[in-house]
């Protein structure tokens, strides 16, 4: 058991540090359910600002590709349709 507990631990802290790079949060440092939820709320709000933004960038980019010629299967203009969905 005690195994599992590190393992969950250090889990934690690589969602933690994830947490801090992409979305600039802090998560709680002890691991319960609690906390669990409430990071997990407050990435949905971060991501949820970014949204519009996000999907904004698959125009943008496709025009941009065409006007230089990169074609509209750009890795570019993937990666930004994948943000859609």
């Amino acid at each position: 058991m005690r195994n599992a507990a590190v393992a969950f631990a250090n889990d934690w802290d690589e969602a933690g540090r994830r947490a801090a790079s992409i979305f600039g949060l802090a998560a709680p440092p002890l691991l319960n359910a609690v906390n669990t939820a409430k990071l997990s709320v407050d990435i949905k709000s971060v991501a949820q600002q970014h949204k519009t933004p996000a999907e904004q960038l698959v125009p943008l980019i496709t025009e941009l590709c065409q006007r230089v010629g990169a074609g509209t299967m750009a890795a570019r203009i993937k990666t930004a349709r994948a943000t859609k969905t």
